[in-house]
């Protein structure tokens, strides 16, 4: 298995990269042409496989954003519009699995940044070390543009979670 990673902070211009590596999975999929499915899981949220070009995200606000080191994702919580009509927004997970680029280009900002666009900006061919130790990985890259700037993402999955136990608590 072959895994690096390289932070790269500078918090006076909230320009953030985080470029996570990690080695193929075999029989890997790929997530564009996997229909969407979903499974309840534990009775507590369900997730749904997805096209990032399925969903509108705009007026969603970004709560947090969260990295899980051991699975290798990045959970963004989302305040999510259900409701334009009586405007009526739930917490939702965006989950972006084998992620091996991330970056954060966003001004000074007060607040929590509110997404304005998803741009699918397609599939990229990333490759690392040479002969024997060579890594290949394809993956979507997209530009989540907000009020504040963009951050743009290279997963391999992405899905959906509607996160009851945090709209429970909201709702409280």
């Amino acid at each position: 298995m072959v895994r690096a990673e390289e932070q790269s902070l500078a918090f006076g211009s909230y320009h953030y990269h985080l470029y996570l590596y990690s080695a193929l999975v075999p029989g890997e999929r790929n997530s564009n042409s996997t229909p969407a499915q979903s499974a309840t899981v534990g009775g507590n949220y369900t997730r749904h496989t997805m096209n990032i070009d399925d969903i509108d995200f705009h007026d969603s606000l970004i709560l947090s954003v969260a990295e899980n080191t051991k699975e290798h994702y990045l959970d963004f919580l989302i305040d999510f519009p259900t409701n334009w009509r009586d405007n009526i927004f739930e917490h939702r997970i965006l989950r972006f699995s084998e992620v091996i680029f991330y970056c954060i280009d966003e001004i000074p900002f007060f607040g929590q940044p509110t997404i304005l666009e998803i741009k699918n900006l397609g599939r990229v061919t990333k490759s690392w070390g040479t002969e024997s130790n060579h890594i290949e990985a394809t993956r979507t890259k997209i530009e989540i543009q907000t009020n504040a700037g963009n951050r743009i993402i290279e997963y391999g999955e992405c899905i959906f979670i509607d996160n009851q136990i945090n709209n429970d608590k909201k709702s409280s």
